[in-house]
């Protein structure tokens, strides 16, 4: 599912090749009430029931902002006001919900500034991925910290061995790894160049990982329980 605003037709048909290569569904939505109709009752949810929901998203205390500094953002909002909206019947006894927006698992909104980089009392039972948890009765997974999406489309690491690709020193990596590396970066040069945005169609090479702010806060992507 993609939220369309701010997004060109190239770009979600871009979007819509992935998930055929995936052999998954496109679905476009252009506010949180049409999702929120869309998982609710869409499809039978007692014979398909969501088993896994996955949340990519800019991200801040209290809301998951799928429209974040665009002018309509407030009605793309995942947040503490509306999250009740989704229905816990919808949803299997084991499923799960993961949040890769930031700071998902922050209940406290910064009062001061300093808060946006340093946070030692995150109110994590006041989250939204704790409400989540709590109304939907599922598992859910969430950043107290902001998360960090720079090496979905491969580490430092990988950038510095592809570096060697070529080379005859026994530290190069092997000739298959390089080719399949330098098909994906010509095809996001080739992106960049052509369509002004940069793009992968198999989409990312390595998850989303844990920020390093704000300082004080737990590390990681953490699991909420129901309460």
């Amino acid at each position: 599912m993609v939220f369309t605003a701010g997004y060109s037709a190239e770009m979600l048909a871009s979007a819509k090749e992935s998930a055929e290569l995936y052999r998954a569904d496109f679905v476009t939505v252009q506010g949180i009430e049409e999702l929120f109709r869309y998982l609710n009752q869409d499809k039978d949810r007692k014979q398909s029931p969501i088993e896994h929901l996955a949340l990519f998203s800019h991200g801040v205390p209290q809301r998951i902002a799928f429209g974040n500094e665009l002018a309509d953002e407030s009605s793309m909002d995942l947040n503490v006001l509306n999250y009740r909206k989704l229905s816990p019947a919808a949803f299997a006894d084991d499923a799960r919900l993961d949040s890769h927006a930031c700071r998902t698992g922050m209940g406290n909104q910064p009062d001061l500034p300093i808060e946006e980089a340093v946070q030692f009392y995150p109110q994590t039972r006041e989250s939204l991925a704790q409400l989540l948890a709590n109304h939907l009765r599922v598992k859910v997974r969430a950043y107290i910290r902001r998360s960090d999406y720079r090496n979905t489309w491969g580490s430092f690491e990988e950038r510095r061995l592809a570096d060697l690709c070529g080379l005859s020193d026994n530290q190069a990596p092997s000739i298959a790894w390089c080719r399949s590396w330098r098909e994906l970066d010509k095809e996001r040069r080739k992106n960049s160049s052509e369509n002004k945005y940069t793009y992968q169609t198999s989409g990312a090479m390595n998850p989303v990982i844990s920020g390093t702010t704000p300082y004080g806060a737990p590390r990681g992507q953490l699991e909420f329980i129901p309460q």
